[in-house]
């Protein structure tokens, strides 16, 4: 499976040799002015601790050729997922509903949560036992997800909100809540279901030396796009 990760000033580096060690794909950085080859199998916007402190870099992506690069690959339905600030990326450039809205209490957010679907009828959830919620690592200072309440009702009744945040047992509440996403709102997908945003990190190195929920996730969906 080839993949290209877009090159994004301070992102995760070891997002590539997670792709390329517990997966045996080729990963290759693509630079965001660069035009995205129709032979990748999917293209992934990948975390940047800098992304959301740096209003210059977020400036610069925004006069990169990235947005129209990704609308491009995505119309000629092509996979895309974007993790974290990767998924501010998507929703920036068009390919996603709704944002991320900081306010002056925005810090940051950091540990293990727990997320569960309603809906498996895409290629990031499919083959996942949702019987029991995923235990995921989150880590941002994006702010709060937000929607219009006429959008969430839009996304619920077609189906494109695959996950949200939980408890331990599965159940949804505030306190289970980390961000303060409207609706617990944890992953979503467009209509066309080939683009992807997830706040949590799937795959985060340090944890898939422990085989966590992560990597039964990225098996999943890598297997489900391929297939």
């Amino acid at each position: 499976m080839r993949i290209g990760v877009i090159d994004i000033l301070g992102m995760d580096a070891s997002l590539v040799n997670v792709l390329t060690d517990h997966f045996h794909n080729t990963a290759e950085l693509i630079n965001a002015d660069a035009t995205i080859n129709r032979e990748y199998d999917l293209i992934v916007v990948p975390p940047s601790t800098l992304y959301c402190d740096n209003e210059e870099l977020r400036r610069r992506v925004a006069q990169s050729k990235l947005y129209d690069n990704l609308l491009e690959y995505s119309a000629s339905k092509g996979f895309i997922v974007g993790i974290q600030s990767g998924f501010q990326i998507l929703c920036a450039a068009g390919l996603l509903d709704g944002g991320f809205v900081r306010t002056s209490r925005t810090t940051l957010v950091n540990g293990m949560v727990n997320m569960t679907s309603e809906l498996k009828r895409s290629p990031l959830t499919y083959l996942i036992d949702f019987d029991k919620p995923l235990r995921l690592y989150l880590s941002h200072a994006l702010g709060h997800y937000r929607l219009s309440e006429d959008t969430v009702h839009r996304l619920q009744m077609k189906g494109q909100i695959l996950m949200r945040y939980c408890d331990e047992r599965g159940y949804m509440s505030k306190e289970s809540n980390p961000d303060g996403a409207i609706g617990n709102i944890a992953a979503i997908c467009n209509a066309q279901r080939n683009v992807f945003g997830i706040t949590p990190n799937p795959a985060v190195k340090n944890f898939f030396q422990h085989r966590l929920d992560g990597f039964e996730l990225m098996d999943a969906f890598f297997k489900m796009i391929t297939r």
